[in-house]
This record gives C-alpha cells, sequence and structure tokens, in this order.
C-alpha cells in the first residue's frame, strides 16, 4: 500500500511542531532557569512548590513580627537602663543628705537635682518608639504617664498626683502592696503578635496567650504601683529633704530603703526584658536558618543548573534542525517526475 504524500506531510508537520514545542520550551528553560512554567507541566512538584512558598511566607510574616517586637524591646532595655542609672544618682544624693552634715540649704539642692533626676524618669516612662509610646500598654497615642499638681504642702512643694493612662497610681495597691483587683485591667492591658508559637483561641474565642508573643510593656509593671511607684518614691524623697526636721531617723531611712526597692525593681524588669530579647534573636535567627534550608530546597524543585538548561536546549535544537532537513527528502516520487 502506498502512502500518500498529504498524508506524510501531515505527519512530518504534527512532529516538526512537536519538536519546535520543546525547542521553545527548552529556550524558555535557560531564559528563565525554570524546570517548569506551570502547574500543568510538572504537577507533583509545583504542589511541592506551592507548600514551600506557603510555608516560606509564613516564616517571613513571623521574621518580620520577631524583629520588629525586637527592635521595641531592644529600644526599651536602652530606656530602663538610664532610669537604673539615675535611681542609682538619686540614692547616692540622699545617702549623701543622710550621712552628711548638710544644712536646709544644701538639702535644698539635693532635693532640686533629684528633682531633675526624677522628671527625667518620667520622660523616659512617656518615651516612645516609631512615633509610639512605649509603655503605655496599648496606648500607644498618648502620654501613659500625667502629673497633675492639686497644690503645696507646709514646706512650699508641689503636691503631685500621678496618673497612667488616667488612673491614680497611688491609688492602685492594696495595703500589703500588691495591685487592687480592680485595676488588674491596666496590668492585661497587652497585644500579642504571632511568631510561630501555633496561634490558637480557647473554645471562647479568646487568644490563648501561650501560644503569641507579648508585645506590648505596661508601664505601671515596668516603674511600679501605690507607694512603690518610682516616680512617687522620688517625690518623698524630695519632701523629705525639704523638711525642716529631716534627720537621720527611721522614717528618713525607710525612704531609702524605698527608693532602692524600686530601683531594683526597674533592674528586675530589666533583666526580663534581656531575657525576652535574647529569645527572640533566638527565634529570628532559627527563622533565617529555615529560610536558607527552604530556598535550597525550592531552588532543587523549580530551578534548573544553567549548564544542565543549555545543553537539553543545543540537544533539542540540533534534533529540530535535523527534522528541518529531513523534510526535503519526504515527498516519494511521482509519475511525473519521469516525463520530459
Amino acid at each position: 500500500m502506498r502512502i500518500g504524500n498529504q498524508s506524510i506531510v501531515r505527519n512530518y508537520t504534527n512532529n516538526l511542531n512537536r519538536n519546535l514545542s520543546q525547542l521553545n520550551k527548552y529556550s524558555t528553560m535557560v531564559q528563565t532557569q525554570r524546570r517548569f512554567s506551570s502547574m500543568a507541566e510538572n504537577t507533583s512538584a509545583g504542589v511541592r512548590a506551592m507548600q514551600l512558598r506557603r510555608t516560606m511566607s509564613n516564616i517571613e510574616s513571623y521574621t518580620d513580627n520577631a524583629s520588629t517586637a525586637l527592635s521595641k524591646l531592644g529600644a526599651a532595655e536602652d530606656q530602663l537602663l538610664k532610669v537604673g542609672e539615675l535611681g542609682k544618682e538619686i540614692t547616692t544624693r540622699y545617702v549623701n543628705a543622710l550621712n552628711g552634715t548638710n544644712g536646709p540649704d544644701e538639702r535644698k539642692i539635693m532635693a532640686n537635682e533629684i528633682m531633675q533626676f526624677r522628671n527625667q524618669i518620667l520622660a523616659v516612662a512617656n518615651s516612645q518608639f516609631s512615633g509610639r509610646y512605649s509603655f503605655g500598654g496599648t496606648n500607644t497615642t498618648e502620654k501613659p504617664f500625667t502629673v497633675e499638681v492639686t497644690g503645696q504642702d507646709a514646706n512650699g512643694v508641689d503636691i503631685e498626683v500621678l496618673k497612667y493612662n488616667g488612673v491614680d497610681v497611688s491609688q492602685m495597691a492594696n495595703p500589703d502592696g500588691t495591685l487592687k483587683d480592680e485595676y488588674k485591667y491596666l496590668m492585661k492591658d497587652a497585644n500579642f503578635v504571632d511568631i510561630g508559637l501555633g496561634l490558637k483561641e480557647d473554645e471562647n474565642g479568646v487568644l490563648i496567650e501561650s501560644t503569641a508573643f507579648k508585645n506590648t510593656l505596661t508601664g505601671i509593671d515596668m516603674f511600679g504601683f501605690g507607694e512603690d511607684n518610682i516616680y512617687l518614691v522620688c517625690n518623698e524623697l524630695i519632701a523629705a529633704l525639704n523638711d525642716p526636721d529631716f534627720t537621720d531617723n527611721d522614717h528618713f531611712q525607710g525612704l531609702l530603703t524605698k527608693m532602692q526597692d524600686a530601683t531594683n525593681n526597674v533592674t528586675l524588669k530589666l533583666t526580663e526584658i534581656g531575657a525576652q530579647t535574647t529569645y527572640l534573636k533566638e527565634t529570628v535567627d532559627s527563622f533565617e536558618t529555615q529560610t536558607i534550608n527552604l530556598s535550597e530546597r525550592q531552588n532543587a524543585i523549580e530551578f534548573i543548573d544553567p549548564a544542565e538548561a543549555i545543553m537539553q536546549f543545543k540537544m533539542q535544537e540540533y534534533v529540530y534542525n535535523a527534522a528541518l532537513q529531513m523534510g526535503q527528502r519526504l515527498l516519494q516520487p511521482t509519475l511525473f517526475n519521469f516525463i520530459n
């Protein structure tokens, strides 16, 4: 049975187009260095690539959250270091007043110095990071600590009311020094961010705090509340130094202990922030390592070695050119080839 020229041409054209399609495929691979351009080309590899991309996207989000929290804690750490140093300066001034032979004028000078240090502490308590207040809990747009002068005492010293988010700090403590129940919401006031701990909510839709990272700092936790607040203790020292009856007795000695305890509380909070900072640094480092490993896996699935891609393109180019040359010999001779 003789095969007609039309059939030969049709089959040849189909095969030639198939070779051209493969040539274009390998040409694209050389240009993009990707193994496939659509899921249809390699469904299995495409699914694995999408899973890797989803995981890498989540890690990128976790890293960003952790890095932002780390920067915020770093700034807070610097500020609390300043408060710790100011607390030591205040303690030194007060010790000198207790132990030295200072008259009213010398003590007044020391009281003014402590007042300056106290004002610096207030400035730190109202410090900002990236335009947001650092120690106001979820209140990041208004100063968390405000001072109202309600009058003067018998020695001419201003009587001040320190408020935290609108609440009188001096009224927050129970007689035993614990926080009153009606103000515990201030201590719990917090925002949380997802850093890959498995963010979950309970059956009532409330966030399980252990599955996220607390991204806020509470002012009364950092600087104390009630009589233990470091700003209010400074006010007691200032009033004591302006008292004409100031002397080295149990009451005035007790103020020294209160100041030392208030400074130690700030140092304790500084240690806690340091531990959180270390944890976040390790978390970010871990994410960076995971990202590198996942990128290597992604490259193995999605991308091709340039040398391999060029070699496959050249082989397909050779096949295509050979097919073009064969096309010249495909048509069979007919009766017309022998007619003169």
